[in-house]
């Protein structure tokens, strides 16, 4: 996972996400009141956890990739810290909220939920979420060839997994669409380290992200996409 997300990617995340971390947040939660402590599973460069402070008073976000770490902005509510991938690094009981956006295809195992349960406090609850930004059309047009060696799983569960002390509340999947512009949808692309290596290649290493986001202008006839993008959001509430 952490190979996938190096100092490349971690500059076009930075620069743009798309706003549906608070958007998914808000959907399945309207408490009035906020939780005291939350963990942001996969911060990435930090667009998830900056949307769990909505509904905590003090956020932690971890990530397997420094690089992306590295990216972070400072926010007063927030500390990153760098996760090896295995152990939780927390006292049991510690949390009230654990959310895992995109995270969880390459940490699910027994050993990982177990230490997800751990460190809940009771009655808390655990978010899966995820999303997917549908730009095949646009990989299309540019003869992109999509490897299907490893099928990513949006809607990946504890599914499979000895799961006593969780019971799950909601497993949800809506569509919406969203306007994006060129200059943003070039960020989507080159995020990810495949398509990011065949445009550069493509433009010969020059100004990849310039001429990528001027020949996306032109293939829309204006300045910006109407993308449709499929969310995916499972809560769970562990009990002890």
């Amino acid at each position: 996972m952490a190979l996938e997300y190096d100092s490349f990617a971690a500059i076009h995340y930075k620069a743009y996400r798309p706003p549906l971390h608070e958007i998914i947040l808000k959907k399945y939660f309207t408490a009035k009141t906020k939780h005291e402590l939350g963990l942001d599973i996969g911060c990435g460069t930090g667009h998830s956890s900056i949307a769990l402070t909505k509904l905590c008073n003090q956020v932690i976000g971890i990530d397997t990739s420094k690089f992306m770490l590295e990216y972070t902005a400072p926010h007063k509510n927030i500390n990153y810290q760098y996760f090896d991938g295995r152990n939780l690094k927390f006292d049991a009981d510690s949390f009230s909220i654990i959310t895992l956006a995109g995270s969880l295809f390459y940490a699910k195992s027994q050993g990982f939920l177990d230490e997800l349960i751990r460190v809940s406090k009771n009655n808390s609850q655990i978010i899966i979420y995820d999303f997917d930004v549908n730009l095949k059309s646009i990989l299309s047009h540019f003869k992109f060839k999509v490897c299907n060696r490893q099928v990513y799983d949006h809607q990946i569960d504890f599914s499979g997994l000895n799961d006593n002390n969780i019971i799950l509340q909601t497993n949800d999947a809506d569509n919406i669409t969203l306007e994006i512009s060129s200059k943003n949808v070039a960020h989507l692309l080159l995020s990810v380290k495949a398509q990011r290596l065949f445009f550069e290649k493509l433009y010969l290493e020059q100004n990849v992200h310039s001429q990528l986001t001027e020949n996306l202008k032109e293939l829309s006839n204006k300045d910006n996409f109407m993308v449709n993008v499929s969310i995916f959001c499972k809560v769970y509430k562990v009990f002890k």
